[in-house]
């Protein structure tokens, strides 16, 4: 299934309007350097900010909630360590798109508890790829 420009869940849709704004502010500069005349900067590295939408979007989409609450679910048998929790960091884009998901998908489902979490995590100056400060 191809990736939709939107959802029919509110908060994917806008997720994604937001990531379409930061986008176009990122391409702003761009654009009127290049009408004026001059030789644009260097653009900030390509993030695909609707890549956590998909992520969850894609299966929803395609009427399989199971699947994205698998994608979720805590592993059988595992303990939640507090202490290394707390001190775990997102490092890679990959991990701020799943944690980012994770956090649209407690929003979807009303579980404010692990989406305030998530969303302290993501508000974390790791979660955010260099060059990008949206």
């Amino acid at each position: 299934m191809s990736k939709l420009y939107t959802y029919s869940y509110p908060y994917l849709s806008l997720w994604q309007t937001a990531a379409a704004g930061v986008k176009r502010r990122h391409a702003s500069p761009q654009k009127l350097a290049i009408q004026a005349g001059q030789t644009p900067a260097a653009p900030p590295p390509e993030v695909d900010l609707e890549a956590p939408v998909h992520i969850i979007g894609v299966p929803l989409a395609a009427g399989q909630p199971d699947t994205v609450q698998a994608m979720f679910a805590p592993k059988q048998g595992a303990t939640l360590d507090l202490a290394a929790a707390a001190d775990a960091v997102l490092h890679t884009a990959e991990d701020c798109a799943k944690a980012a998901a994770e956090f649209l998908w407690a929003e979807i489902t009303g579980n404010k508890d692990r989406s305030d979490t998530l969303a302290g995590e993501l508000k974390s100056p790791n979660a955010t790829p260099p060059g990008l400060n949206a």
